[in-house]
């Protein structure tokens, strides 16, 4: 519809109807490239190669603490694990066929859940208040076991619940024979590759917006269907590290849990800020900086 281009004034006279003031060209974003207004993008498109960037930049900035969330974790959870295990052969040694096994295995990912749980928390809290820049210290890390036992916890027994159970499920349904096992093998398998994705958001959520287990792994959810392509980028990204860094066994041990924990904060952070849950990153952005 056109714009009228005269009106007339309670007076009577007839006068010309100011012409609307036009938006400000945006400036460009450290990327070089320029965003489109926000009436008319609506929301900015989260970009994984510039979390993956600042990601590896804070593992870089933070290299020793990085060293010493791994080896914490590798040496406290493999410990919640063995000790898990060791139990379960003592209590479960006697049972005859693979119940025995599979028991002494269920406890032990109870162990691993019971002390990796909490230490998961210290972990994602020193990596969100380091991609914050936040003074991170080396305290963050008993945030788990001191100040968030339950919600952590209730995290890491989520997540090992429906491993377990998705990986029963794949076991089985590989052994049954007719079309059903192969199409049952296949959905499981879906599944877990989408389970997978949600783990890579559901601990920075925990911790950036203090939500409880439950709400972390819903929103988890959402950001995975509403981000497939950023999600599935991102979760091959996280694959591949591991691999590499668990074939040397060196790698898995004195980088892996503490490099991936600053990674998946800063990627959850990148996708946050689409829905402007969060301000630009103050190392990218000095206004946002200064107020902070």
């Amino acid at each position: 519809m056109p714009e009228r281009l005269w009106r007339k004034t309670t007076e009577g006279q007839v006068v010309r109807t100011p012409a609307p003031a036009r938006p400000a060209p945006a400036a460009p974003n450290a990327d070089g490239q320029v965003a489109a207004p926000a009436a008319a993008s609506g929301r900015r498109r989260a970009s994984l190669w510039l979390a993956l960037r600042l990601g590896f930049r804070d593992v870089y900035d933070y290299a020793g603490m990085v060293l010493v969330m791994s080896l914490g974790f590798a040496f406290l959870g493999g410990l919640g694990f063995i000790g898990g295990q060791a139990l379960g052969k003592a209590l479960f040694g006697g049972v005859p066929g693979a119940g025995g096994p599979v028991l002494a295995t269920l406890l032990a990912m109870v162990g691993l859940a019971v002390v990796g749980g909490p230490l998961a928390g210290g972990l994602f809290h020193y990596a969100r208040n380091a991609t914050g820049r936040q003074e991170p210290e080396i305290f963050d890390l008993r945030w788990g076991f001191t100040r968030a036992v339950r919600p952590c916890l209730g995290l890491a027994a989520m997540q090992a619940a429906a491993v377990t159970v998705l990986i029963a499920n794949l076991i089985f349904y590989a052994r049954v024979g007719g079309w059903a096992g192969p199409v049952l093998f296949s959905v499981f398998l879906y599944l877990t590759a989408f389970w997978g994705l949600t783990t890579l958001y559901q601990w920075p959520l925990l911790l950036e917006q203090q939500v409880g287990p439950w709400q972390a792994v819903r929103r988890s959810v959402l950001l995975v269907l509403d981000n497939l392509a950023f999600s599935l980028g991102l979760g091959l990204v996280v694959l591949v590290l591991s691999v590499l860094s668990w074939l040397t066994a060196v790698g898995g041990v004195l980088v892996w849990a503490g490099g991936l924990a600053i990674l998946l904060t800063q990627a959850t952070r990148e996708l946050l800020r689409k829905y402007t849950l969060l301000p630009p990153d103050p190392t990218l952005d000095p206004m946002a900086e200064e107020e902070a």
